[in-house]
C-alpha cells in the first residue's frame, strides 16, 4: 500500500490518464468502423436535417454564450464536488475514458463519411476554444486528483466536512473559471463562425 501511495504521488497517474485516453480514443474509432453501415445512415440524416439548419439559422449569440458558460461551469463544479467524495477517482477515470471514446468515434465517423472535409469539421469542432478548454481540463483533473487522494488516502477523513481542504486551490479555481469564460466567448463568437463556414463545404 505504501508503494502504491508513493507511485500515485509521482507521474504515474498522468501517464495512466494519457494511456486510458488514447486507448479509449482508439476503441471509439474501432467501434465507429464496426458500425459503419448504421453510421452512414445516421450521418446522412444529420447532414440533411441539421447541417442546413445550422448554416441558415439566426444565432442569438448572447443566449448561446450563457448556455455554453452554464454548461462549462456545471461540469467544472461537478468534478470538484465529486472529488471531495470517495467517488472522485472513479469519476475522473470515467471522464477520461468517455471523452476519449467520444473523440475517437466522432473523428473516425467524420473521416469515413466525408474524408478530408471530415477532418476539417472535426478541427473546427475543437478549435479555437479547445486551446483554452484542454489546458483547463488537464489542470482541473490534476488538481482534483490531488484533492481526492488527500481526502481518501491522506490524513483527512473522507467526508464533506473536509471541504475546507479546497481552500488551497481557491486561486487556481478562480483562474480556471476566468479561462472558461474566455473559452466560452471563443466558442460562441469565433468557433460558431468557423463551424458555419466549414459546413458550407457540405
Amino acid at each position: 500500500m505504501n508503494q502504491l501511495g508513493t507511485q500515485m504521488k509521482r507521474k504515474e497517474p498522468m501517464r495512466l490518464a494519457l494511456v486510458l485516453f488514447l486507448l479509449s480514443l482508439l476503441i471509439g474509432g474501432i467501434f465507429a468502423k464496426l458500425s459503419q453501415n448504421l453510421l452512414s445512415i445516421g450521418i446522412d440524416s444529420i447532414s440533411s436535417r441539421y447541417f442546413n439548419t445550422i448554416k441558415n439559422m439566426d444565432i442569438h449569440y448572447w443566449d448561446l454564450f450563457r448556455y455554453i458558460l452554464f454548461s462549462c461551469f456545471k461540469s467544472f463544479f461537478l468534478v470538484w464536488v465529486i472529488s471531495l467524495t470517495i467517488l472522485g477517482l472513479p469519476y475522473l477515470g470515467w471522464l477520461i475514458i468517455s471523452k476519449g471514446f467520444q473523440f475517437g468515434y466522432l473523428l473516425a465517423a467524420l473521416v469515413m463519411t466525408y474524408g478530408g472535409k471530415g477532418i476539417v469539421l472535426f478541427l473546427t469542432y475543437l478549435l479555437p476554444h479547445g486551446i483554452i478548454y484542454v489546458p483547463v481540463a488537464f489542470f482541473c483533473m490534476k488538481c482534483c486528483y490531488q484533492l481526492t487522494m488527500e481526502m481518501n488516502h491522506g490524513q483527512a477523513t473522507p467526508s464533506l466536512h473536509n471541504i475546507g481542504m479546497i481552500k488551497k486551490y481557491f486561486r487556481v479555481i478562480l483562474f480556471m473559471l476566468a479561462a472558461l469564460v474566455v473559452g466560452a466567448l471563443l466558442e460562441t463568437f469565433v468557433s460558431s463562425f468557423f463551424i458555419r463556414k466549414t459546413l458550407m463545404l457540405f
